[in-house]
């Protein structure tokens, strides 16, 4: 995930954090920029290409046959897997298909130009190839535990495809794993949920809910009921510069102003209106019954949240498998229908919106300052940054959702999981970024002033809210309310995908015995997330993205030569590799023709 600069100058914990996910990820040091561009971003994407080099293209070749067995995948070999190879596709498409679709495509845009799209589209592409590498690998490599259940990733095909030796850097996945799922896969999630249903019932639900179900919008130090008392009488809470209550003057304030009024008229025989003195004194350090802002209290959606998911995890994967192949194909086409009508809307601009991404893309539209070749290396560092975050090809976590399939054959299954990210990149964040491009309207920007495009908003419009802007433009009255809907779709999938992520990492590192006692646990992080979330948990969460894509991209590039040989193998000779727990590979003519279980411990091929 791409990340604006930190503050300058800062030494402490804070601040480090800050400035060590913003070098991570977009090459910055406080204020200085080190190198072009993050050096995950260039790890993701470097051996992306490499893979698909390798690979001979393979995944861009072989896309439309594996669209054309994608329905095939609802029925699954039950002795080879828990859940069916679409529900483990829908599993990862549910951890893939979340906030970056829409927030992560508009800042994308705003900070890099359209250009930022052309680029989402190349690391998609590459990242193609690391999504098969991974599942591939994932199929191969899993484990069939005492528990009846399979069990796969990223640390299983590292202790298994390189050894014993490296068990220590598929601890080090698994530890990353955990802090990025309870960062960026739970708490953030929850945390974008409750902050969409209170900016839906913004002083309208408070209207009719007990004030003890209701919070300020913001922390002004005072219970709802307490500010609501005193607004509702006339009276006038006075903000310090935190914007904390400092005092408060009850009706008394409203006696004052009537009386001011009246000796105002008295004495110039002028008519002052009482109300007009009462706006007056309410000057930005205070607030009224007209600028008191309350919502539904964060605990209510979060309790929501956290049943909802209780109620679909605590059955395991094949309880998030299910939910997940129904939930995740219907959102995702519902939204790119919605998108798709908005675009049909404004059809006469579409050819213009994908000339502007080229344009810009190689430095051919209007630069930053005059300088086109900023305006690309802007242009890259976005595109890259926000596409890798929205599609997580090479991070680490699809391959413990592909895992899970129930099929015996890694090559088909590694297509399937190298469709997830076309899916998410090239077509979900693809129909987003044109109606951000095509929607034109008046959109504010800083200073009081509009802009034609919500994209090019300064200080007004960020993330979602270009997004929610431009459908809301798009398709009047109910474009806000899809986006919003959308979100919440959006994130609820991602908490129960990636619970089944940080569950699998937890007992890699403790034991089968974690699996329930952790989905308690993570319940508990919804809530948590839900009610108390901020910029510090995203970029620690950025370093955890960083400590668990860094060993998955280590062992991809060592287990390369296997991915590329074994699959050489099937497209000539139709052989499927061996899986590691215990199946034989057979040939064209359906006899073995090799051990399911290296007795190395590395593979039949060499891990280069």
């Amino acid at each position: 995930m791409a990340v604006e600069q930190a503050p300058a100058g800062g030494t402490n914990l804070v601040d480090l954090v800050f400035m060590a996910a913003d070098f991570l990820w977009g090459g910055y040091w406080g204020d200085d920029q080190i190198v072009p561009m993050g050096p995950m971003v260039v790890a993701l994407l470097g051996i992306g290409l490499f893979l698909m080099v390798r690979l001979g293209f393979r995944p861009v070749r072989t896309l439309g046959g594996a669209f054309s067995r994608l329905w095939g995948g609802r029925k699954g070999d039950e002795s080879a897997g828990d859940i069916t190879p679409w529900q483990a596709l829908s599993t990862a498409l549910s951890g893939q298909v979340g906030t970056g679709n829409l927030a992560g495509v508009a800042t994308a845009i705003s900070l890099g130009g359209p250009g930022a799209i052309f680029w989402m589209w190349i690391t998609a592409l590459f990242g193609m190839a690391l999504s098969y590498a991974e599942g591939s690998l994932a199929v191969r490599f899993r484990e069939k535990h005492a528990d009846g259940h399979f069990h796969g990733g990223p640390m299983y095909y590292i202790k298994n495809g390189l050894g014993k030796g490296w068990g220590w850097l598929a601890v080090v996945f698994c530890i990353g794993a955990l802090f990025s799922a309870l960062a960026t896969g739970n708490m953030i999630q929850s945390n974008s949920i409750t902050n969409g249903v209170q900016t839906g019932t913004e002083n309208n639900i408070a209207r009719i809910l007990p004030c003890q179900l209701l919070q300020p919008t913001a922390n002004i130090g005072m219970s709802a009921c307490e500010a609501r008392r005193i607004v509702d009488a006339g009276g006038i809470i006075e903000l310090d510069a935190s914007g904390r209550a400092r005092g408060a003057r009850a009706a008394a304030a409203a006696d004052a102003a009537e009386a001011a009024a009246a000796a105002a008229a008295a004495e110039t025989g002028q008519v002052i209106d009482p109300e007009a003195a009462m706006a007056a004194e309410a000057a930005p350090g205070v607030l009224t019954a007209d600028t008191l802002r309350l919502v539904v209290a964060a605990w209510i959606p979060g309790a929501l949240i956290a049943f909802f998911v209780f109620l679909v995890i605590i059955g395991g994967i094949k309880s998030i498998g299910r939910v997940a192949g129904i939930m995740v194909p219907f959102m995702a086409a519902a939204y790119v229908l919605v998108a798709a009508f908005v675009l049909v809307l404004h059809i006469e601009h579409v050819p213009g919106a994908f000339m502007q991404i080229f344009e810009y893309a190689f430095g051919f539209g209007p630069a930053v300052g005059g300088l086109a070749g900023y305006a690309v290396m802007e242009a890259v560092r976005f595109g890259v940054a926000r596409g890798l975050f929205s599609n997580e090809a090479g991070q680490g976590s699809l391959p413990i959702a592909h895992a899970a399939a129930q099929t015996k054959n890694p090559i088909r299954q590694g297509e399937m999981a190298m469709l997830g990210t076309f899916i998410d990149t090239i077509i979900i964040c693809t129909m987003t970024a044109l109606v951000i491009l095509v929607v034109a309207g008046q959109y504010p920007t800083e200073g009081g002033g509009f802009v034609e495009y919500a994209w090019m908003s300064i200080g007004e419009l960020q993330d979602v809210g270009i997004t929610s802007a431009a459908f809301g433009q798009g398709l009047p009255v109910v474009g806000g309310w899809v986006i919003g809907l959308a979100l919440a779709l959006f994130a609820f999938t991602t908490l129960i995908g990636w619970s089944y992520y940080a569950e699998q990492s937890a007992t890699y590192l403790v034991g089968d015995w974690a699996a329930k006692p952790f989905r308690f646990v993570w319940v508990a992080m919804v809530f948590t997330g839900a009610i108390q979330a901020n910029d510090f948990v995203w970029r620690l969460g950025d370093i955890a993205n960083s400590a668990m894509a860094l060993p998955n991209l280590l062992a991809l590039l060592l287990l390369s030569g296997m991915v590329v040989k074994y699959t050489r193998d099937f497209d000539k000779n139709g052989v499927v590799p061996p899986a590691w727990f215990g199946d034989t590979a057979k040939g064209p003519d359906g006899k073995p023709v090799a051990s399911a279980k290296p007795e190395s411990g590395k593979g039949e091929e060499p891990a280069g």
